[in-house]
């Protein structure tokens, strides 16, 4: 009969792929924010409107409340 040696990884394996994912994840949801911030405010200087703003900030806002867990 053939013994076979299953390894299980390491937590310093775990760790070297999960880090990078979680790098990559904040600098998404950081550029996300900052664009979604750079258009509500570029709105809001071209059009110089409560309304455009308020309808912009809630047109960026709504996908992540609806969303949401």
């Amino acid at each position: 009969m053939d013994s076979k040696v299953i390894e299980t990884p390491s937590k310093k394996n775990w760790m070297s792929r999960f880090v990078p994912i979680w790098t990559g994840q904040i600098f998404s949801l950081l550029g996300s924010a900052v664009v979604q911030f750079a258009l509500v405010w570029w709105l809001t200087q071209k059009t110089g409107s409560a309304t455009v703003l308020t309808t912009a900030t809630l047109v960026a806002l709504l996908p992540e409340v609806l969303l949401a867990p």
